[in-house]
């Protein structure tokens, strides 16, 4: 299966994961994602080796974190839901398209823009039903706490303290509707050091499109 990396240095990403000042934007399972204070559904990041890739080039700009928001009717349906668990079989995993691979770029690129911009609303909007329902309660966010998502965040990240796409590997489809990769971001946590840490990011098509249906610390799946 094809391996995928960004073409220049680091590129910043928008959704989640900055440990300190950032609210979770990648969240975990076990252990909640980093984001900008939780608000996207995580923990401490645990530190690991950035995945070896081949030098296919992937564009990884961000698109600009200026889509509609999730709304609080939305929040409040995934808060009130229970996670339902991964059913989907894996065993027969195939290389991703290329057009579902450039979808779940730019997916991945704008959820990292609007953890950046510390836009929680904007980057819950990216996740599935069923994602949205996990991430909220990984980060104990409830009925009653959700008003805070869609309220004013605060101001964006300075450049110094942003996420970024280290690489994307192995993007794979188990049917039309599933993918899954294991991407790698770099962060600074709160002590200032730079940490780099592997996540698997499953993405799920509804109704045409790509979002977000799970991120969780980076672990192999069986493919083979």
């Amino acid at each position: 299966m094809p391996r995928l990396r960004p073409t220049a240095a680091l590129v910043v990403i928008a959704v989640a994961l900055l440990i300190v000042t950032v609210w979770p934007v990648f969240a975990g399972a076990e252990q909640p994602l980093p984001t900008p204070r939780g608000q996207l559904g995580g923990a401490e990041p645990l530190a690991t080796e950035p995945a070896a890739a081949t030098n296919i080039p992937v564009d990884t700009s961000p698109a600009g974190c200026n889509h509609n928001p999730v709304t609080l009717d939305e929040l409040v349906n995934a808060a009130s839901s229970t996670p339902p668990s991964d059913t989907v079989d894996w065993s027969g995993a195939t290389a991703a398209s290329t057009e579902s691979i450039e979808a779940a770029e730019a997916l991945l690129a704008t959820l990292v823009d609007c953890a950046n911009q510390n836009d929680r609303a904007r980057a819950f909007s990216l996740y599935s039903p069923d994602g949205l329902a996990r991430a909220l309660a990984r980060q104990g966010i409830t009925v009653q706490s959700v008003d805070f998502i869609v309220a004013r965040g605060d101001a964006p990240l300075p450049e110094t303290a942003r996420a970024q796409i280290v690489s994307i590997d192995d993007m794979v489809t188990a049917d039309d509707d599933h993918m899954c990769a294991l991407v790698t971001l770099s962060a600074r946590n709160g002590f200032g050091e730079n940490v780099v840490t592997a996540y698997d990011v499953t993405f799920a098509r509804i109704d045409g499109d790509w979002l977000i249906d799970d991120i969780t610390l980076a672990r192999r799946f069986q493919f083979r």
